[in-house]
């Protein structure tokens, strides 16, 4: 029984088949569906690993029962945040701390995360407090990214009368227990 004649090798071929139609298309269409089920899995491992798992937050629509405002007392030496009493935003915000200068806004030196329209009460900001150091406590939109980047992109809030919604307090020299600070 000649082996050469149902075979795509002929001897002397230097090992090549003779011509594609010899080769066998059974292989061929099991490599490419093999090809095809893994390309599926990872796009839907991918789809599972990378999609979000929720979308990112929108702006938060206005509340018009509520009047911006922020209240907190001066401050304790000791403390390693302001603790902000209460506040209220009838937009998206940021509570920015301000440093002070000579009565007036100096550089931003604590911010916030953002907080949705409503009123909060009892909040702290994390920051050093610089006993007898002066500070303004502000409310600043959100420009709707959720990031506080600037004062120009995410304005100082204002209150009904138009008024910058912000108030100075102190850091006492003194702590609660009656011990002198700086």
């Amino acid at each position: 029984m000649d082996e050469t004649k149902n075979s795509p090798w002929t001897p002397g071929n230097s090992g090549m088949p003779v011509s594609p139609s010899q080769v066998e298309p059974a292989k061929s269409k099991k490599a490419i569906a093999i090809g095809i089920a893994i390309a599926i899995i990872l796009l839907i491992l991918g789809a599972v690993i990378f999609w979000p798992a929720s979308t990112p937050p929108t702006p938060a629509t206005a509340l018009t029962n509520i009047d911006n405002s922020i209240a907190l007392d001066n401050q304790d030496p000791d403390s390693v945040a302001v603790l902000i009493k209460k506040f209220s935003c009838r937009v998206s915000c940021f509570v920015e701390i301000h440093a002070d200068n000579s009565g007036q806004l100096g550089p931003i030196v604590a911010t916030s995360k953002l907080y949705q329209p409503g009123e909060y009460a009892n909040t702290s900001l994390i920051m050093t407090l610089t006993p007898g150091a002066s500070y303004h406590a502000m409310l600043h939109g959100d420009d709707g990214n959720g990031i506080f980047t600037n004062p120009q992109q995410d304005p100082a809030l204002l209150d009904n009368s138009g008024n910058v919604v912000s108030q100075m307090f102190k850091v006492n020299l003194v702590s609660e227990g009656g011990e002198k600070k700086g």
